[in-house]
């Protein structure tokens, strides 16, 4: 049923699921992460073999200080927002806004989900392969670049972002802390 406005026009009502949101997170990352393995790609064999060399300083020590930066400016900005946007009376929603907000939460996870498959099966297995290509292990190689200094805080700043989402936003998920949610 569609809810009036004052003057008698009927109000439109949010979606429960916005598959919007879904679709622009799965674009986001998906383009995203294209771009990196085609700089990988590209950058990996040409100046990537070699971390005492110049160009590895230029395209790979450079990519990992942005990436660095672009990390905690988003983290921070991030968990900010949904930290100060917070419903502060969450036993005032109707159930309708309870459950818009439980699919909204839905797609935080997905987004997290996604950003695990790029991160912890696709950039993580290609390591392997880079390690008995290159037979050397180092901490900067253009793969652990990629794998543990972008990739893993891309889903940890998802993960943690769906956990306060869940935290400030659903009733169920604001009484107590979930201990194997924070853990995951």
């Amino acid at each position: 049923m569609a809810a009036t406005t004052a003057s008698g026009v009927a109000a439109q009502e949010k979606p429960l699921l916005d598959m919007k949101w879904l679709a622009f997170a799965f674009t986001i990352y998906t383009v995203f992460y294209m771009w990196v393995r085609w700089y990988e790609g590209v950058y990996g064999w040409s100046a990537g073999l070699d971390s005492f060399a110049p160009e590895f300083e230029t395209y790979w020590m450079n990519f990992l200080y942005t990436e660095i930066v672009l990390e905690v400016t988003t983290a921070s900005i991030l968990w900010g927002y949904i930290w100060k946007t917070r419903d502060r009376n969450l036993a005032a929603i109707t159930p309708r806004e309870e459950l818009r907000r439980n699919m909204t939460h839905l797609i935080w996870l997905f987004a997290y989900a996604w950003a695990i498959y790029w991160g912890a099966s696709y950039f993580t297995e290609q390591d392997g392969t880079w390690h008995q290509t290159i037979v050397r292990d180092t901490d900067f190689t253009p793969s652990h670049i990629i794998e543990f200094y972008l990739s893993y805080p891309i889903y940890i700043i998802t993960g943690f972002g769906a956990f306060l989402y869940a935290k400030t936003r659903c009733p169920f998920w604001a009484e107590g802390l979930s201990l194997p949610y924070l853990i995951t």
